[in-house]
């Protein structure tokens, strides 16, 4: 009987259920995505550490070198010449694992100065233990990215398999172009 017990329990831990979102929880994260762009765009970097995954925060050794962090980097975006746009859409599924909710916010991101633009097609993460309070970060510029981060985010999460064997998460496509802009005048 113990060992059963034992077997389920690993099976628990390791267990992702994913779900259609409800349109009221989309057009929340949905917001709160918005929400931390146009806070990025203002210089309210604290608001952006605020809402960032802990485990993020913990591996900039804390809130105050993350802003200090998005701070230099935005400075050197605006040194540059570039500009940065964004465009997101509302997610569709929603995944618990191990006793956390963890959503894909599909967005476009766009940027561009008078020589070029980098499209990246990506996804934000947003995870939460209450469906109250959202963590939130990028998901990178690559699928490897992404993967990389979701195993550091949340171990197990992506190994999970369904009864049939197939891959339990579905990650949205990440990919990146480069587009040269016509320079002959």
């Amino acid at each position: 009987m113990k060992k059963w017990a034992i077997v389920l329990m690993a099976f628990a831990v390791n267990f992702v259920l994913a779900d259609t979102i409800d349109a009221k929880l989309a057009d929340q994260l949905h917001n709160e995505v918005i929400k931390m762009k146009n806070a990025l765009d203002k210089g309210n970097y604290k608001h952006v550490a605020d809402v960032t995954h802990p485990k993020i925060v913990k591996l900039f050794k804390g809130k105050e070198n993350l802003i200090l962090t998005t701070e230099k980097a935005m400075e050197q975006k605006a040194k540059s010449g570039f500009t940065l746009s964004y465009t997101f859409q509302k997610p569709t599924k929603i995944y618990t694992h191990k006793q956390e909710y963890i959503v894909f916010v599909p967005l476009k991101m766009v940027t561009e100065n008078s020589d070029m633009e980098i499209i990246l097609d990506g996804f934000m993460i947003a995870s939460s233990k209450d469906k109250k309070k959202w963590f939130l970060c990028n998901s990178g510029s690559s699928e490897k990215e992404a993967k990389q981060l979701l195993s550091f985010l949340f171990p197990g999460f992506l190994e999970t398999k369904t009864k049939d064997g197939k891959a339990a998460v579905k990650l949205p496509k990440v990919q990146q172009m480069a587009k040269f802009k016509d320079v002959v005048k």
